[in-house]
């Protein structure tokens, strides 16, 4: 999912997360990295720990390799 702003981040957000359970979240370097985005990142990082706490948290660090930031996770025990 694409978050469209800092202002709809959290609703946005909240609704995809009481439509599906997810383990694993990936968070793009781009919203990261990118000072101008500063604010969304942090509104994202408190809906992801509100509404999915039980969620593992993964970072890319470019558009293709999420799916290698996913496994990273994928593979460990819960509560590893």
């Amino acid at each position: 999912m694409r978050t469209r702003d800092a202002e709809t981040v959290e609703a946005q957000v909240s609704k995809a997360l009481k439509e599906m359970t997810y383990d694993i979240i990936v968070v793009g370097a781009g919203l990261r990295t990118l000072p101008p985005m500063a604010d969304q990142f942090e509104r994202l990082m408190n809906v992801l720990h509100q509404e999915a706490p039980q969620a593992r948290l993964a970072f890319n660090s470019q558009p293709d390799d999420s799916d290698k930031a996913a496994l990273r996770w994928a593979t460990k025990a819960p509560g590893a």
